[in-house]
């Protein structure tokens, strides 16, 4: 069952997931819909259709058979844009790519694209060097707390990278050049105060257990909070 976060789920459509069910036999009607017909039968018998409505639609009997039309087209013409998108994300991966990427190379790389499939494997592992540098910069900022923001920061980084330098590459990397990190740091440090500068409204008491965390090892180091 194919459902992601925010803005990715929202860029999903029924081409996506066609194209997740029957691969690369998109491309020929017939195969199609008997990889179709396939899918939604191992489907119904496993748990009667109790699915999301994009996949329930997908497997209506009335509807099925005219899904695999025209899906060559849809699909062609969506993997060589996506395919443009991914060069373009891997020049300078950010967050909100591998957020919005991911899915869709879940969906789609098993079509024989052999682009979107090499750079489906880019991505991830991009994203994932990524993630790593967060949790890294995250370990930093808390072990540091205030002193990121005044003017203590390179001489805490020694103390601090002498025990936590030798856990991974990228704080073994962040601790070489303390005075790049340090400014690197500040920022981040700011975009975190800021955010706690604003009270949690009624609606997003979702957020609650991010704020609170946020607040425990942040809000020494910030003013004017709203943690209390």
């Amino acid at each position: 069952q194919a459902q992601g976060a925010g803005g990715a789920a929202d860029d999903i459509d029924e081409k996506h997931l066609l194209a997740f069910i029957v691969k690369e036999k998109y491309s020929n009607e017939q195969q199609c819909k008997t990889e179709l017909k396939k899918y939604c039968e191992e489907l119904k018998e496993a748990d009667g259709l109790k699915v999301n409505d994009k996949v329930k639609e997908i497997c209506d009997d009335t509807k099925r058979d005219g899904k695999c039309k025209e899906l060559k087209d849809k699909v062609k013409k969506e993997l060589e844009t996506f395919k443009e998108e991914l060069e373009k994300a891997l020049k300078d991966i950010k967050d909100e790519n591998c957020e919005k990427y991911e899915e869709k190379c879940i969906l789609l790389e098993e079509t024989n694209h052999d682009d979107v499939k090499k750079n489906c494997v880019k991505l991830r592992e991009g994203c994932y060097k990524l993630k790593r540098k967060r949790v890294a910069e995250d370990l930093l900022l808390r072990a540091l707390g205030k002193d990121v923001k005044n003017g203590e920061c390179e001489k805490k980084m020694k103390d601090v990278c002498s025990v936590l330098s030798r856990e991974s590459d990228e704080l073994m990397s962040f601790c070489l050049d303390s005075a790049k990190t340090c400014g690197e740091l500040k920022t981040k440090l700011d975009t975190v105060c800021e955010a706690l500068k604003t009270k949690l409204a009624k609606d997003f008491e979702k957020d609650c257990h991010e704020r609170l965390e946020k607040c425990h090892f942040y809000g020494e180091a910030c003013t004017e909070t709203k943690c209390e």
